[in-house]
């Protein structure tokens, strides 16, 4: 975590009731949180995403990072950790929801948080470990929506508007006219065909285990069935051995 100074906000533990509202950047490696004046005033590591995803991966549900685009949150929201919390995730000890604006295309992704936890990477939030409750303290007394720009190409250069726009590479990424570096792109294409053979192996032994699941089940029944069989048949002979008895005793 770094603290930047000389500015008068540097080096305290929380933003003072109605001094400033807030504006935070994440850029994929770090959680940056300025004044409106464009100040910076502290910086986290950050993660977003399972290990081993990029950039790239945004549309993936429950692995890929958090898309980029504006959010916002209030920080009356965050939550502290509890214990049915930490049954179900790594959260870390607080966390606050994200709200996306209306013109963020989130590829029909849903339930983003800012958050801590003990290991690096998420499902889609923005991961910033044992710095949450810093982040919280800085925050707490924050007035009105905290807004904040997702931008995978930002840096520390520039304002907060500049960054959030992230410039002439960001537009032309939307408009196709980017191009990919090769080794980049044979990376990319490797680890695409590597997450798809371990699906398949996965579907496949899920399909192996339904199956045998499956013919377990079958010779239960199969096996449940000639138990039945034998115990009619076994009743049978004793009703014929009683009938036999009786005609024998009445000669």
């Amino acid at each position: 975590m770094h603290v930047f100074g000389p500015d008068p906000i540097a080096g305290v533990s929380e933003v003072p009731a109605g001094l400033i509202r807030p504006y935070l950047v994440f850029n994929g490696q770090t959680l940056t949180v300025f004044d409106r004046d464009g100040n910076a005033l502290a910086e986290y590591p950050a993660t977003s995403g399972r290990p081993g995803t990029t950039s790239l991966d945004q549309a993936s549900a429950g692995r890929g990072p958090l898309p980029e685009g504006s959010y916002h949150f209030d920080a009356e929201d965050f939550s502290p950790s509890n214990l049915l919390r930490q049954l179900t995730g790594d959260w870390g000890e607080w966390r606050v929801p994200l709200t996306p604006a209306t013109d963020t295309d989130t590829h029909d992704r849903d339930g983003f948080f800012l958050h801590g936890g003990r290991y690096p990477g998420s499902a889609g939030c923005i991961d910033v470990g044992e710095h949450i409750s810093d982040v919280q303290r800085l925050l707490n007394r924050a007035e009105g929506p905290i807004e904040m720009a997702v931008n995978y190409h930002a840096t520390l250069a520039g304002s907060p508007a500049e960054q959030a726009l992230g410039g002439e590479l960001r537009a032309a990424e939307r408009n196709g006219q980017a191009q990919c570096d090769p080794d980049d792109a044979a990376q990319r294409a490797a680890d695409d065909a590597a997450q798809r053979a371990a699906d398949d192996a996965a579907q496949r032994a899920a399909d192996d285990a339904a199956q045998r699941d499956a013919q377990r089940a079958a010779d239960a029944r199969v096996a449940e069935e000639r138990l039945m069989e034998a115990l009619q048949q076994s009743r049978a002979d004793e009703r014929a051995a009683e009938v036999r008895a009786a005609e024998q005793r009445a000669q």
